[in-house]
């Protein structure tokens, strides 16, 4: 039975943290259906340095556990978190500095870690992902490079995977890399059902069509500033781009 310890924080996404956790059930749904009760079902937790009540983003408080150095988990996911801004993000970092010996002694027991868009921020001042290749949030690309110079940053995949790491890109590629989760646990059976139940479109692999929208950022490092800079006309071609991609694919 697959232990999973979801990471929560002030100012992280409530919608991974929580979306993470509610693909893990569907996967389970499946699980019970094809193998039964005594299905290996998906368990989970979310945990924090203090165990306190932590606060997303969106103001939703969270009820946690508390890390405990001597509790191993099969898996371990990273939730994206809020950028707001360079100084603040970096604050957050720093305040997270203390998960780093949790982290590395989790995946040197064994489990997988999953690390989602600005979560991967999180797993690389741990220094697993130094030398390997991973991928981040495409929008922050160049911050990702200053900060860790050693790490093998591929930002056109959406997701990467290199000795029971998993990163994936900007935030919604959590549903992405659920399923891929879902698949390195209970095969591709289970985790393409998945993905069908919830409507994941799996054959999204590449952030290629959004990484000319770097070169329209001039003045902010914020999405928002990156969207605002965008006319309608470019931010059509990039979902036109997108669905070539797609078609190319299924040829």
């Amino acid at each position: 039975m697959p232990r999973a310890a979801i990471l929560t924080f002030d100012e992280c996404y409530a919608s991974s943290v929580g979306g993470f956790a509610d693909i893990l059930q569907v996967a389970n749904s499946h699980l019970r259906r094809q193998q039964g009760t005594a299905a290996a079902q998906f368990e989970w937790r979310f945990v924090s340095s203090s165990g306190n009540p932590i606060v997303a983003s969106n103001g939703l408080q969270l009820q946690t556990h508390k890390l405990e150095p001597s509790e191993r988990y099969d898996l371990v996911f990273i939730p994206s978190l809020h950028y707001g801004g360079q100084g603040q993000f970096d604050q957050i970092l720093d305040r997270l500095a203390d998960t780093s010996d949790w982290l590395v002694a989790q995946w040197r027991a064994g489990a997988w870690i999953a690390a989602n868009c600005t979560g991967t921020f999180i797993l690389a001042q741990t220094g697993l992902l130094d030398g390997r290749t991973v991928t981040t949030t495409w929008w922050l690309e160049r911050q990702f490079r200053a900060k860790y110079p050693k790490v093998d940053l591929q930002i056109r995949s959406v997701i990467t995977e290199s000795d029971r790491l998993v990163c994936a890109g900007a935030s919604a590629s959590y549903l992405l890399q659920a399923i891929r989760i879902i698949e390195r646990f209970s095969g591709p059976a289970i985790a393409s059902q998945t993905a069908k139940s919830l409507l994941i479109d799996v054959s999204q692999t590449s952030q290629v069509p959004y990484l000319p929208l770097l070169a329209e950022r001039a003045h902010s490092d914020s999405p928002r500033g990156t969207c605002a800079a965008l006319a309608p006309e470019q931010h059509d071609q990039g979902i036109a781009d997108l669905r070539a991609c797609g078609r190319a694919r299924d040829q």
